[in-house]
């Protein structure tokens, strides 16, 4: 055999439109498996979410009744007792004007 010459040939691979046609050999193939896989995973992140929103609820509920049982009802008792001394002083400014007359002005600056 003769040669006649020596050619040579260079690839250069190019990735033009690769995506867009690997979409459309798999369109379709995935969809089923892919979508279930989604809708799992999604459940399994509002599972653990609401679980969480849940826990902080408690969280802050329990914070609430701490302060209902540390302040609120501390104040309510506190109120509760200077309103009974309000209401003793005035009884008692009372009597002292029954008692002493006009002398009593004397007495409530004392």
């Amino acid at each position: 055999m003769t040669e006649a010459g020596v050619a040579y040939v260079s690839l250069v691979p190019s990735m033009r439109n690769f995506g867009s046609a690997v979409s459309q050999g798999m369109s379709g193939q995935l969809d089923g498996p892919m979508d279930e896989e989604g809708r799992k995973q999604g459940r399994h992140f509002m599972a653990g979410f609401g679980d969480a929103m849940t826990r902080q609820g408690r969280n802050i509920s329990g914070l609430g009744d701490k302060m209902t049982l540390g302040l609120t009802i501390p104040l309510a008792i506190a109120a509760n007792k200077m309103t009974g001394l309000a209401s003793d002083t005035a009884e008692n400014l009372s009597k002292v004007q029954t008692i002493f007359g006009s002398a009593s002005g004397d007495i409530e600056a004392f």
